[in-house]
């Protein structure tokens, strides 16, 4: 495998990578070549869970962002499109139930992030009523990343605070101006 300029991302006995802007990516585990894509648009994001599945943020297509999701051997399982936001990063839960997308809307004069869950057992099926919940950030707030911990807990780390969203509930774990 040849890239010049890598997106990685590793969990358990799994790691994803691409180039940057690039329209290919590989999944392995240990050193073996498991699968891999070619996808329309540029890469901008992956992830991989324990189990391997894999989300793959893209760009520079007729939305601001596409989300594909595909299960540990290569099979797609659903497509999302964003029009109005953009797409910063993804996690897929260890149990393969929920997708998480933390997203941007830069066309205001207020900066918004916001972070979704979607049931992926439902945007198999359909692609109504699949968001199961969404956070919306403080005003100004910038999502910089976001991990699933445990089966339920995504971890959100933002500009001034870090905090737990789930669909049982949002906690803000650590407000750092406070320190």
């Amino acid at each position: 495998i040849n890239i010049n300029n890598p997106i990685i991302d590793s969990n358990n006995k799994y790691l994803v990578l691409a180039e940057k802007k690039g329209k290919k990516f590989y999944v392995t585990s240990e050193s073996n070549l498991l699968w891999q894509k070619d996808v329309d648009g540029e890469i901008s994001g992956i992830t991989v869970n324990k189990n391997g599945y894999v989300s793959v943020i893209i760009t520079n297509t007729t939305h601001k962002s596409v989300i594909i999701t595909y299960d540990s051997t290569g099979t797609e399982l659903f497509k999302t499109f964003l029009s109005k936001k953009y797409a910063l990063c993804t996690s897929i839960s260890d149990d393969n139930k929920y997708l998480a997308i933390g997203e941007i809307n830069y066309s205001g004069s207020i900066i918004k992030s916001s972070v979704k869950i979607i049931s992926i057992e439902e945007a198999r099926k359909t692609t109504d009523n699949v968001i199961v919940h969404t956070y919306e950030a403080e005003n100004g707030e910038i999502l910089s990343n976001l991990k699933y911990y445990g089966k339920n807990n995504v971890i959100c780390m933002f500009t001034n605070y870090i905090e737990s969203v789930s669909i049982d509930g949002d906690e803000k774990v650590l407000d750092i101006d406070n320190y």
